[in-house]
């Protein structure tokens, strides 16, 4: 398991699980939900992907209190995250760009992203992956859940500065319905949010 060097409270907190079976993930944000539940942790935000043996890219379960009463949002930290873990290949179109566009902002921002793309190399077809936003204080045991969970993880830092601006997207607002890997996109000038909301639908995505 790769970890970084721990760091002080002006920086958010990433912990990325990838899993060689298409809903490993899954089960392990279950046994997330559990350990938060019994006050071991708090999850910020998470997110699952998979990706299907067909090759596309599905964004399924979303958990979080960062979107507060907005029904299942995908945080800009979260959709950078698994922009730059699973790179531009096999999402629909609409989130593809979505991802995309937070990943760029990323980068952008000096985030090393040489870590995550190695782990974004184990996410073949029919493998998940897991993104989870935590307090810096909650990282140990968070790692320690995933990787009892079976996951292959790495644990980044972005800072603070640069995670509010992923999350105000204060220049274009994004809507987006991406459960199942269905999405619909619109780009809006002016306040906003930069989230992806996972919703029941389907579209078509181009296969990697």
């Amino acid at each position: 398991m790769l970890k970084e060097v721990p760091v002080g409270e002006d920086s958010t907190q990433v912990v990325v699980g990838t899993f060689a079976d298409e809903y490993g993930a899954t089960s392990a944000l279950e046994t997330l939900k559990d350990g938060q539940k019994n006050g071991r942790f708090r999850i910020v935000d998470a997110a699952v992907l998979h990706r299907a043996p067909d090759g596309t890219l599905k964004v399924s379960e979303v958990v979080g209190d960062m979107h507060g009463g907005k029904g299942a949002m995908i945080g800009g930290v979260s959709g950078a995250v698994l922009g730059l873990l699973a790179g531009p290949v096999g999402w629909a179109a609409g989130i593809g760009a979505l991802a995309g566009g937070l990943a760029a902002k990323l980068r952008d921002s000096g985030f090393k992203e040489e870590r995550l793309r190695t782990l974004g190399d184990s996410l073949t077809r029919g493998s998940s992956a897991i993104v989870v936003v935590a307090d810096v204080r909650d990282c140990d045991e968070v790692e320690k859940y995933m990787a009892n969970a079976g996951a292959n993880v790495v644990t980044e830092q972005i800072r603070k500065d640069v995670a509010d601006h992923l999350e105000s997207g204060r220049d274009i607002a994004y809507s987006a319905l991406a459960y199942v890997g269905a999405v619909e996109t619109a780009g809006i000038e002016g306040e906003g949010s930069s989230a992806i909301a996972a919703a029941p639908a389907e579209t078509e995505a181009s296969p990697a």
